[in-house]
């Protein structure tokens, strides 16, 4: 009974085992192919219940067919039956330990390979990644460099298209491959008839030398360049260098070809021009500067000694009319000398702040005198311009500017002088003009006459230019306008066409808000003068010094004189200041007159100080007298003016002393 026992459970334990084999190894008997490992369960029972079918057969001593029964048998003792069953036991225990020992190891096989895979598949992924990158990076690299050489292209196109000067590529036979917009513009040409063209027939001012040089050049980095004359669509004829120079394209089996650049030299030789016209002016100005100190002075002495032979020569009617005419002479010689130091701008100014509608009112009568019946003059100006100028060059100018209009106006005419405020910018100023942006008062003199021509227009300004016949004109009178009114800060533009008569423009730099200053003469009477006041006379040139102290002897004055600065600051150290008027010239050796004048009311503040000059070189020199407080007169110039001006001095003196 025991032994059945042991034998049923030994074969329900084998049912166990077999029935639970499958499902714990269900994944490898997956991997192996079977896709149901139910089967092998149903299998092993089937077998094992098949043992213990046979096994109850065989205890109820059933017969059983032969080829059952005969390996068994019934003789089997239950020893030999427990034996059978325990080696099928041992068996299938060996078998259940071999296969999960197989399993196992399968298992660990597989996992290896599963964590192989997984280390393969994240090396797979991270390689794919890093591919991912790279190439998303060469995407981006090549997207950037597409971008870059796309700006850098459109760089390069926008830079051929705006250059300022005309740039073209033409092949090896001088057909023209690309041209920018200035040089289709330059030679008026379209493209469509200028590209596949030869550069002769956009350019037939090229000689046949440079068509020769181009197509057979002397060497590989020859470069060709020529002046043309190019006449653009407007008709306008522009100065032009043509420049052409090789190109060598890599690989070497591709023609070289030429580059072609155009520049328009038209402007820049109009300021060479301006140059060379200014560096005249300058040199004229020198000229006029040197011979005026000198001349002035030999002037002074013919006025000075021909009022003295008028005294002495009493009632010879003959003698004084020659006398008269010698001093006609010097003053058209002096006042010649003054315009050409107006033009070279060496003219000592004494600017005051002037109404320009109140100056202009005021010399209309005077215009219209000097212009004649014929001429209607017209002055329209309806606000108190204020602008810092000398109102004697101001009449100048406005007198010069009005002759200059009547001469244009032969059969007569019409002068309209106006003026209005104008705000000038940076961009407003033309290259020559010396002046700064601001505000400017405009003087505009109009006429109605017969016009400039471009050429004529040109040399308007120039010393000596003159459009009049011989003797009806020194050329002088628009060089002074333009030297007086640049001297006073201003400048001077003109606008002018043939038939249709000419504009002048005077600029000058506008006073906002300030009252202009009380009108001064220096036409005082003699008598009201105090006989026996000193003066301290400092003049270089001997006989202008001795006709000048007699001058003012005879006018009842006390002369001290002096040859030079050094003299005459030692005669005032040894007065101690004790005289009345210190009256020197500007122009001494060593110590100018401004420093000598300087020097003296550092000592003595309130000596009234009078300047005389024909010619001073230094601008800054000048500018610092007309800055000054000290009065100034301009050589040459008559006795009586010297003795007048000296006089109105001391009165305003000793008025101020009171």
């Amino acid at each position: 009974m025991v032994v059945n026992i042991v034998l049923d459970l030994a074969v329900l334990v084998m049912m166990a085992i077999l029935f639970w084999l499958p499902i714990r190894y269900r994944d490898n008997i997956t991997r192996l192919g079977y896709q149901n490992p139910a089967v092998f369960t149903q299998l092993g029972i089937s077998f094992i219940f098949l043992i213990f079918l046979l096994d109850i057969l065989l205890q109820l001593n059933i017969p059983l067919p032969a080829f059952i029964s005969n390996p068994l048998g019934n003789s089997l003792s239950n020893t030999d039956r427990l034996h059978i069953v325990i080696s099928i036991g041992i068996i299938a225990f060996a078998l259940f330990i071999l296969l999960n020992k197989i399993f196992s190891n399968i298992n660990s096989s597989i996992r290896d390979l599963e964590n192989d895979r997984d280390r393969l598949e994240f090396e797979l992924n991270k390689r794919e990644q890093l591919e991912k990158m790279v190439h998303d990076r060469h995407m981006l690299e090549s997207e950037e460099l597409h971008y870059q050489l796309s700006v850098q292209r459109e760089f390069i196109n926008t830079f051929f298209d705006t250059a300022p000067a005309g740039l073209a590529i033409m092949d090896s036979r001088c057909r023209l491959l690309n041209a920018n917009h200035t040089f289709l513009q330059a030679t008026g040409v379209d493209a469509q008839q200028l590209l596949g063209h030869l550069l002769s027939d956009a350019l037939p001012q090229i000689d046949e030398t440079m068509r020769e040089s181009l197509l057979h050049p002397e060497g590989p980095d020859k470069i060709y360049s020529t002046e043309i004359l190019v006449q653009q669509k407007n008709k306008n004829t522009r100065r032009t260098v043509l420049t052409c120079f090789p190109i060598s394209v890599e690989p070497k089996n591709i023609k070289p070809g030429w580059g072609v650049i155009l520049f328009d030299v038209e402007d820049r030789r109009q300021l060479e021009e301006r140059l060379r016209q200014a560096q005249k002016l300058e040199a004229i100005g020198r000229l006029a500067g040197g011979v005026a100190h000198d001349f002035n002075n030999l002037l002074m002495v013919i006025q000075f000694a021909s009022d003295r032979l008028l005294r002495i020569v009493g009632s010879d009617e003959k003698a004084h009319i020659e006398l008269r005419d010698v001093i006609k002479a010097t003053e058209s010689a002096g006042a010649l000398t003054r315009q050409l130091l107006a033009f070279s701008r060496m003219q000592v100014l004494e600017p005051r702040t002037v109404n320009l509608q109140r100056a202009l009112n005021e010399i209309k009568l005077l215009l219209e005198r000097s212009l004649g019946t014929n001429i209607k003059v017209k002055i329209d100006i309806k606000e108190p311009f204020l602008v810092r100028v000398d109102p004697v060059q101001l009449d100048l100018i406005v007198l010069n500017l009005a002759i200059n209009a009547r001469d244009a106006m032969p059969g007569g005419g019409q002068l309209t002088i106006r003026c209005k405020s104008r705000k000038l910018e940076s961009r407003d100023i033309i290259e020559q003009e010396a002046i700064i942006p601001g505000e400017y008062a405009v003087l505009s003199v109009t006429d109605t006459g017969t016009g400039m021509d471009a050429q004529t227009l040109e040399l308007i300004f120039e010393p000596f230019f003159t459009t009049k016949g011989r003797h009806e004109g020194t050329g002088l009178g628009l060089a002074t306008v333009h030297g007086i009114v640049v001297q006073s800060g201003g400048t001077i533009r003109v606008q002018s066409t043939p038939g249709s008569g000419s504009t002048f423009e005077v600029f000058f730099p506008l006073i906002p808000n300030k009252i202009e200053e009380p009108e001064t003469t220096d036409e005082h009477p003699v008598q009201h003068v105090q006989h026996g006041q000193t003066i301290l006379l400092v003049e270089d040139e001997p006989k202008v010094l001795s006709l000048m102290s007699l001058a003012l002897t005879d006018a009842g004055h006390k002369v001290l004189t002096a040859a030079t600065s050094k003299k005459a600051l030692e005669i005032a150290y040894e007065t101690k200041g004790n005289f009345d008027l210190l009256l020197t010239d500007v122009v001494l050796p060593g110590i100018s007159g401004l420093d000598l004048a300087n020097r003296v009311t550092g000592e003595y503040p309130r000596m009234p100080v009078l300047m005389v000059s024909g010619y001073t070189a230094d601008n800054a020199e000048i500018r610092e007298i007309a800055d000054s407080p000290y009065y100034f007169m301009q050589k040459p110039f008559q006795p009586i003016e010297l003795v007048n001006k000296v006089n109105s001095i001391l009165i305003e003196a000793a008025t101020k002393v009171e």
